[in-house]
């Protein structure tokens, strides 16, 4: 969580979504839909955001406790191991203001492109989405199933982005058509 804290300017475990927590300029959204039924998208897009050299971690809201409760209650079964080769991780337990609610936070370090992609492909074919992000020293993404959000920690790595989304957009319309003559 650290590292989304220092490079990204987001706070993960704020009540307001990282998307409205950073500059408009430093981040994009689209509706999850666009990636159902676009394998050869989804492998590109995660390929382009986390392909190279650079470490890819992930950060999900695990439980809650509330009260003087010692026992947390966990989210909807996160079965992220079914998912994610799970072997680097840290649990960060966070207070909230009123001192009446905990929230347990869990990163994962060392994650593989493969690993990005098998969360979003899962998404895709109807498994419950957590809070997670993931991210590496240039995006942030989180991935649920109302949307995807991506946040770079320039203006330049974001018009790679949307440079990115929509030359891909041209390039399946200019294959449609194709096809379709």
């Amino acid at each position: 969580m650290e590292r989304i804290e220092t490079q990204f300017f987001v706070l993960f475990s704020d009540e307001q979504s990282p998307y409205f927590q950073v500059d408009p300029a430093l981040r994009v959204a689209f509706p999850f839909h666009q990636l159902k039924g676009k394998t050869c998208f989804q492998r590109a897009f995660t390929e382009f955001l986390f392909g190279g050299d650079s470490q890819i971690d992930l950060t999900f809201l695990k439980s809650y406790a509330t009260g003087t409760s010692k026992h947390f209650h966990s989210f909807e079964k996160q079965s992220l191991h079914q998912t994610i080769r799970i072997q680097n991780w840290r649990e960060d337990v966070v207070l909230k203001q009123d001192d009446i609610v905990r929230l347990s936070y869990v990163t994962i370090q060392d994650l593989a492109v493969r690993d990005v992609l098998a969360y979003t492909k899962s998404i895709v074919r109807g498994k419950k989405s957590s809070f997670i992000a993931f991210y590496n020293a240039r995006y942030l993404l989180t991935v649920d199933d109302d949307e995807c959000v991506v946040i770079s920690k320039t203006r330049e790595d974001m018009n790679a982005v949307q440079n990115f989304i929509q030359e891909t957009e041209e390039e399946r319309s200019t294959w449609r058509k194709s096809i379709l003559a």
